[in-house]
């Protein structure tokens, strides 16, 4: 596994009072006393805002002492409340070698995103926001003895934690590490320059930044292709090698596809919905919880066809990362739109955020 843990998973036992009282009676009289302290929920509160690149910014946060911690290339769900309503968006936290206690996000500005708008232009030390649990499965880039890293805009963000954790204790075996990390221009890149650091501290590790949008730049390129993994593949053996991709859906779409022409082991993980799939007829879906029956359009995504039929499923991330979408499906046929691959076998964790139905489904939701 490629990171450390922040701290050691926190074994938490319930007072019996726990039992008595509503949490949010609890959390009320204790949030009097200090507002970050809670005896249900995570909060942390904001230590500093700097900026990152033109469009971003690193928030170093101090959660209390109901935080867990997390493994290096996972995601946090980050809650915020604004104008009375809860926001809810996933980010890579890092580890600050210098501060245990805390930890940091770098959030890129969305066009119209609520929350990446409260971190760029409003937040400010002395906030308090609220923290889930860590989730995700990008951790496991040392595992291979060639590891190629391809991020996409703020898919930089699980690597760089990663990359962070093993200058601190690099892994045996591991012969090299390659990172291409795709921008649309060098003002929106992040962490260049700790980058160029790493090629000096860690071993085996070098980098190539490229940029999409400005074909005056020196590092001008296009966008992921075949001959990307063909020449970092080179020479070795398929089995020794691994690529993590993450980035918008498309980009790890396509990199799944490219790996797999050539036998290589790919993870991926998107931070923006899939594409969907094309509209089909509509389909019947059974809802074994409620005993209702739908009709839905095969090729959409699950969860936004049960939502607009009234159904209200929870979610997290709505990317295929967290799992908090997750249900069984006892029966029918249904399409990853990350992947492209379709599945008609029973699942006991569907994922109704990135699969689309393909036939007659029945879930356990």
């Amino acid at each position: 596994m490629m990171g450390r843990s922040m701290r050691k998973p926190v074994t938490v036992t319930r007072p019996f009072w726990q039992g008595v009282f509503p949490p949010d009676t609890l959390d009320y009289w204790a949030g009097l006393i200090n507002p970050a302290w809670s005896l249900s929920r995570v909060r942390a509160r904001v230590q500093s805002v700097t900026p990152a690149s033109r469009d971003a910014v690193t928030v170093v946060l101090k959660p209390n002492r109901r935080f867990a911690g997390f493994v290096a290339g996972q995601h946090l769900a980050v809650h915020v409340t604004l104008d009375g309503v809860r926001h809810t968006r996933s980010y890579s936290p890092s580890r600050l070698p210098d501060a245990p206690e805390c930890l940091a996000i770098t959030v890129q500005r969305v066009p119209g995103g609520r929350l990446s708008g409260y971190f760029c232009d409003q937040a400010a030390a002395g906030d308090l926001i609220e923290l889930g649990d860590a989730f995700g499965d990008m951790t496991t880039a040392t595992h291979a003895r060639h590891t190629l890293l391809l991020a996409a805009g703020s898919g930089i963000t699980p690597f760089i934690a990663q990359l962070r954790e093993l200058a601190l204790s690099p892994r045996s075996g591991q012969e090299s590490l390659t990172l291409l990390y795709w921008v649309r221009d060098r003002a929106s890149a992040c962490f260049t320059d700790e980058l160029d650091a790493l090629t000096r501290s860690l071993p085996g590790f070098r980098w190539q930044l490229r940029v999409t949008g400005d074909p005056a730049d020196s590092a001008a390129a296009s966008r992921l292709s075949a001959a990307d993994l063909a020449n970092w593949l080179g020479g070795r053996h398929a089995a020794s090698a691994a690529v993590l991709a993450c980035g918008p859906a498309g980009f790890v779409s396509a990199a799944h596809g490219l790996s797999s022409a050539l036998g290589v082991t790919c993870l991926g993980e998107a931070f923006s919905p899939p594409a969907q799939g094309e509209a089909g007829e509509p389909v019947r879906v059974r809802l074994l919880r409620s005993g209702r029956e739908l009709s839905i359009p095969a090729g959409q995504a699950l969860l936004p066809a049960l939502e607009a039929a009234g159904v209200k499923p929870a979610f997290g991330c709505r990317m295929g990362v967290c799992n908090t979408c997750a249900c069984a499906m006892p029966e029918g046929v249904v399409e990853n739109l990350l992947t492209g691959e379709v599945s008609q076998e029973p699942s006991s964790a569907l994922k109704l955020c990135v699969s689309a139905a393909r036939s007659a489904l029945v879930l356990d939701c």
